[in-house]
């Protein structure tokens, strides 16, 4: 009799891990997301030490010491979360600088036109974007230098999981990057590691964090396009 009660627990404790998501759990290759985050946010220092933004917009004051600066492990751990996520561009220290490059032009050319708003914090929003001045559990979008920052609440969440995963079915390029990156968003360079695949990844963690939450999620999409969701 135990033996039986034993079994029906492991079955149903198997089906219960298949039903998690593998962002829930540690990474494929056995790291865990704070390793990647850590890689990621010295590679955003590094870069940032070398930016000037101004209401004029971001220029790179140093590119050389930028590359020379960059940690090559932290370069490899990006290249794995990529993958991770769906993203099978080759990420190099010189293929960073150039789509950074492209991105800050794209930026440059959006705050030249009035579109975007350079704050304070030198965060961009949308000119015409009232919801950003509604706080709490809210639905707006903030530019930076590093991407595309994105608060939705929990059914603008929904919404979007919906229309990311519709787009993924239907979409590519300009179409599908977007649906990821909104109405005004600056598309990176990289818009050709936009996949299905990718934009399923996030849609899965956006549902993930959206339903163990009832503010609504944070999404941070990055210039390398690999992201990062979390609660409000």
């Amino acid at each position: 009799m135990k033996m039986k009660k034993l079994i029906v627990f492991l079955s149903v404790l198997a089906l219960f891990l298949s039903q998690v998501p593998f962002y829930a759990k540690a990474y494929s290759n056995g790291k865990d997301e704070k390793e990647y985050q850590d890689s990621l946010e010295n590679i955003i220092s590094v870069i940032e030490e070398y930016l000037e933004i101004s209401s004029d917009g971001i220029t790179i004051i140093d590119e050389d010491n930028i590359v020379r600066n960059l940690n090559q492990q932290d370069i490899n751990l990006l290249n794995e979360l990529a993958r991770e996520q769906g993203n099978y561009n080759i990420i190099t220290k010189a293929s960073l600088m150039e789509d950074l490059d492209v991105h800050f032009n794209n930026i440059n050319e959006k705050i030249e036109k009035g579109e975007l708003k350079v704050l304070d914090n030198g965060a961009m929003i949308d000119s015409t974007d009232k919801n950003f001045y509604i706080q709490g559990g809210s639905t707006y979008d903030e530019t930076f230098w590093w991407g595309k920052r994105r608060y939705m609440s929990t059914s603008a969440a929904r919404q979007w999981v919906y229309d990311l995963r519709d787009a993924a079915a239907v979409s590519t390029g300009l179409a599908l990057a977007s649906v990821v990156f909104g109405k005004l968003g600056v598309i990176p360079a990289t818009i050709n590691g936009i996949t299905a695949l990718w934009t399923n990844q996030l849609a899965n963690r956006v549902e993930y964090h959206n339903g163990n939450t009832n503010r609504g999620i944070r999404a941070d999409l990055y210039w390398v396009l690999v992201f990062n969701i979390e609660p409000q």
